[in-house]
């Protein structure tokens, strides 16, 4: 169970976790670090531990340093509340009295203290209270490893690096092999968004030419007005997905199906998805529509409709990018990788000359869509939390694409269960 603090979402994180770790005496490590208090340099509790106004600088910047040295490696969790042993490297010996108070608000506020002084801004980066008791317990910050590293806080900036069970100054040597391996992460994605962008555009071609089948029928999509719609999401690394399909068939569980009407739908179990080359697919068709979902080996997320109609609203894509978005969550915990960093975009293709709303989006006034294809990103997907704030920008753009102005969001409860386990 204790490695479980590492491969869930901090949401799953419960007090039954901490209980573990303690158990079993887990030792401070190159992902793990033990905090016993809000740290203090004048001998007095923190300021927070005193009235829950603030946390002072010095417990900020105590926690910062162990934060950007885990951004800077492998990524890794902080426990603050926690007493330790005495030995090297420390191991969690016990809850540390006095507990936090107002703990929940604390996080919080640790988590915005953390931004304000982290360069450049962590994209995973997350906090939690776990209550023990009336409202008061311990912290678990939880920080993946950052695709836009190095990082560093202050003014002037310190930059440190996770070794062994110790955060050290960064020296030139891990400047350049984290630049070299930002520049990896970078070459991949681009490489891979290339990929997607002349994949939608062969389909297309396909389907103008009437040569794009239907899965079941293996008749022709019409194609004398419609829209292609690829939306693909892209790990930051290779996830190397060992015996993909295969690891789906073993053990059927339920995969991510969230409650909100769409044109592309998702399978109710992993035992639904087809085999396919290091990938699991599932597509559907009828008369005038394709629909197509695949989780590749190396962490590609791609769900494509192809849709023949003469008129079309933004909204229904806006319900195609949740879906992917909570795909790729179920995906992370699946894996145990809550901190992989997905980048997200899409691409349309139109055939013949279909229409779409204009008047906020009602169904009364329609016009030409005014482009052959169009490009919608990139934006990254970082933690769940943030989910709500991209949908919504991404959503505005394909308002915005259409020509329209949004009428209004589409409602999504984004703290909708997914099992991954």
């Amino acid at each position: 169970m204790t490695s479980e603090i590492f491969e869930l979402a901090i949401e799953s994180i419960t007090a039954a976790h901490i209980d573990s770790l303690i158990a079993s005496q887990m030792e401070e490590g190159p992902r793990f670090e033990l905090k016993r208090a809000l740290a203090t340099n004048d001998g007095r509790a923190d300021r927070w531990m005193r009235d829950q106004s603030l946390i002072g600088s010095v417990a900020r910047d105590d926690i910062a340093k162990e934060v950007v040295a885990f951004a800077n490696a492998y990524g890794g969790v902080v426990i603050i509340g926690i007493e330790e042993t005495d030995d090297n490297p420390k191991r969690a010996r016990s809850v540390f009295e006095p507990l936090i108070p107002a703990v929940h608000d604390c996080a919080d506020r640790l988590v915005q203290s953390l931004r304000s002084i982290i360069d450049p801004p962590l994209p995973m980066l997350e906090a939690r209270g776990i209550e023990v008791s009336d409202g008061a317990g311990v912290i678990v910050v939880q920080v993946g490893s950052s695709p836009s590293a190095p990082h560093g806080f202050g003014r002037p900036s310190n930059a440190y690096v996770r070794r062994g069970s110790n955060s050290e100054p960064l020296v030139m040597r891990d400047i350049q092999a984290i630049f070299y391996e930002r520049r990896t992460r970078l070459e991949r994605v681009a490489r891979v968004a290339d990929e997607q962008f002349s994949q939608a555009e062969v389909i297309a071609k396909q389907w103008r030419s009437g040569h794009l089948m239907q899965p079941d029928t293996n008749q022709p999509v019409d194609a004398s007005n419609g829209l292609l719609f690829q939306l693909s999401l892209i790990s930051s690394e290779d996830l190397a997905i060992d015996n993909l399909p295969d690891r789906f068939h073993q053990k059927p569980i339920r995969s991510a199906k969230p409650n909100l009407r769409s044109l592309v739908e998702l399978p109710n179990w992993t035992s639904d998805w087809k085999r396919g080359y290091r990938s699991a697919l599932y597509s559907f068709g009828y008369t005038s529509n394709l629909s197509k979902v695949t989780i590749r080996a190396d962490g590609l997320i791609t769900l494509l409709l192809v849709r023949a109609d003469n008129k079309f609203h933004p909204s229904w894509y806006s319900a195609i990018m949740a879906q992917g978005f909570f795909l790729t969550e179920w995906v992370r915990r699946w894996l145990g990788r809550p901190d992989v960093e997905f980048v997200v975009q899409g691409k349309f293709e139109k055939s013949g000359n279909p229409a779409i709303p204009q008047n906020n989006g009602l169904f009364d006034t329609w016009v030409s869509i005014p482009w052959d294809s169009a490009v919608i990103g990139p934006y990254s997907l970082t933690s769940r939390s943030n989910f709500p704030i991209v949908h919504d920008v991404i959503e505005r753009e394909v308002w915005d694409l259409f020509g329209s102005v949004r009428d209004a969001g589409l409602q999504i409860d984004w703290n909708q269960q997914i099992d991954g386990s």
